[in-house]
């Protein structure tokens, strides 16, 4: 519950039109990553997926040239071995 109630503000900040609709490809890294840590926070599996899946199309929709940068690999590498996760699957 404390974990999710330091992420919100986070996630807040990226549901505002400023930042929903900008077109600054390392936003779209920096709301990937707040959606994976909502996810791990996230203690009702539906939400957890959901986050995931949300993380994962933020972060597929970056530009290759920024999604092979290490950081976002490994970002996305860990966003995977969450959505191959058994617990998460669709119900």
């Amino acid at each position: 519950a404390e974990a999710m109630s330091l992420i919100q503000p986070a996630l807040a900040f990226f549901r505002e039109p400023v930042a929903r609709e900008s077109d600054h490809q390392t936003l779209k890294g920096s709301h990937a990553e707040a959606l994976y840590a909502a996810a791990l926070a996230s203690t009702d599996s539906a939400r957890r997926r959901a986050y995931i899946l949300e993380a994962a199309q933020r972060f597929d929709s970056m530009p290759e040239a920024l999604r092979v940068l290490r950081s976002y690999a490994e970002l996305r590498a860990a966003i995977s071995r969450e959505l191959s996760n058994p617990r998460l699957a669709a119900r």
